[in-house]
């Protein structure tokens, strides 16, 4: 019996299915940003971690060890889609950032490890001021009268659903 036909389809299908299984590794992006780059000691920054790939099971970001900070979580939320064929996520991370010290802090290092590949995040910096951040010269005096004094607003909102049931969408005009 010659058995060189069957080897070579066992070997040609071992190939196809190692050839598919590597092409199941996904590419990760991390975008790392701040909503503000500096903050007096008394006032606070967001970091917000953007994990975004081709796999539906996206893993949670390792974070560095940032002493410089009192670190809080503000949640996650997370983006599934599959649109013809093609399956697309992101997760977010949201943290409260509060500075214990003065000083220009950089934040790196930020990655995930999927199919023993490590994706490192961008590098920002956080610049934290001895004392509060000021306002403006102008933007005060835009707040003022000619006469010194400040100027008052008054908001009116308005609910167009009094009693909306749970989950109902309502529109709040200012």
């Amino acid at each position: 019996m010659n058995y060189k036909p069957f080897i070579i389809f066992i070997i040609s299908i071992v190939l196809m299915l190692s050839a598919g299984l590597s092409a199941q590794v996904t590419d990760v992006e991390i975008l790392v940003s701040l909503d503000r780059d500096t903050i007096g000691m008394d006032e606070q920054a967001t970091l917000q971690i953007v994990i975004t790939g081709s796999s539906q099971n996206l893993p949670d970001p390792q974070m560095p060890t940032l002493s410089m900070f009192e670190i809080y979580s503000q949640g996650r939320s997370s983006n599934f889609s599959y649109n013809n064929g093609v399956v697309s996520s992101s997760l977010t991370y949201r943290y409260l950032l509060l500075p214990k010290r003065p000083g220009t802090f950089p934040i790196d290092q930020i990655g995930v490890v999927t199919n023993n590949k490590r994706f490192k995040g961008n590098k920002v910096e956080l610049t934290v001021l001895s004392t509060g951040t000021t306002v403006s010269n102008n933007l005060s005096e835009r707040a003022q009268t000619t006469e010194g004094k400040t100027k008052d607003y008054f908001l009116e909102a308005i609910v167009d659903n009094k009693t909306p049931f749970v989950n109902e969408q309502i529109t709040l005009t200012l």
